[in-house]
């Protein structure tokens, strides 16, 4: 296992998304049955990284299946994503998929694990399981996503 020293964790978790892009945010999908993200998005993801702070991918595999009854055609590989929330570092497992610009999609279960409770009003998740909350924020194409970088 890759180590990273608290400093370089530190470092990753006060980046924020000075950019004005969104290659650090993370959709908040209630609908979505697993943590999934472009190949793009990864690419665009780890520019914000120290060097030093590794991505991986893992000996796992997935199908994955969509609302509307389609599925991937073959199994896509699951990697490990280095992510910060409210300077609390951690990673999630996400299934990559090889086109388009879909961004890490936070998964029913990822949520779940995480207890976290949306409040719309507010515009704001509190994520129980860490104790913080934070806002979120709505992308150019008006969907809720949190940052991950921060």
């Amino acid at each position: 296992a890759h180590m990273v020293s608290s400093f370089e964790m530190e470092e990753f978790c006060n980046l924020g998304d000075a950019s004005g892009d969104e290659a650090t945010l993370a959709l908040i999908d209630t609908a979505c049955t697993a943590c999934m993200r472009s190949m793009n998005w990864r690419l665009a993801f780890s520019k914000q990284l120290p060097e030093s702070v590794r991505y991986e991918p893992l000996q796992l595999f997935k199908t994955f299946h969509f609302a509307n009854g389609s599925s991937t055609a073959s199994q896509i590989q699951v990697w490990e994503i280095p992510i910060c929330l409210c300077g609390r570092p951690g990673e999630v497992h996400s299934a990559e998929v090889p086109e388009g610009n879909t961004p890490l999609l936070l998964s029913i279960s990822a949520l779940e694990s995480l207890n976290a409770i949306i409040f719309m009003k507010e515009k704001g998740i509190k994520l129980q399981e860490l104790g913080i909350a934070l806002p979120w924020s709505t992308t150019r194409t008006r969907h809720l996503a949190i940052d991950v970088s921060l």
